[in-house]
């Protein structure tokens, strides 16, 4: 009778072996993901801080341009690093509306292409 039962022993054995493994492999996936999930969440509390200075930069940035555009009318002269900071926006600026006024122009194309036509 024992020697029927040993194949059963020997078959839940390995069973439960394939199991602990899977269990292993499982625990370390899960912590790899744990891992990644904060890894993740700090990239994601570093770029909401930059965006939140970022944001803080651009208030004072219009602010100064308003006080600026007044200060002109006024006939106030800007100092050195507003005039370097001045130029920085406005290039910046410029090269933000470059793609923008190549799609304009492609359409505008476009538009009177198909005028043309019709």
């Amino acid at each position: 009778q024992l020697s029927k039962l040993e194949p059963a022993v020997i078959e839940s054995t390995e069973r439960i072996k394939k199991l602990e493994k899977q269990t292993a492999r499982d625990q370390n996936t899960v912590q790899k993901l744990q891992n990644d999930t904060k890894d993740h969440n700090t990239t994601v509390k570093t770029l909401k801080e930059e965006i939140n200075e970022y944001n803080s930069s651009l208030k004072r940035l219009e602010t100064d341009f308003q006080e600026v555009k007044q200060s002109q009318s006024e006939g106030v002269v800007l100092t050195e690093e507003q005039e370097v900071e001045f130029e920085r926006v406005k290039e910046a600026a410029a090269a933000a509306s470059d793609e923008p006024k190549r799609a304009l122009k492609k359409l505008s194309r476009q538009l009177e292409n198909k005028r043309a036509v019709a």
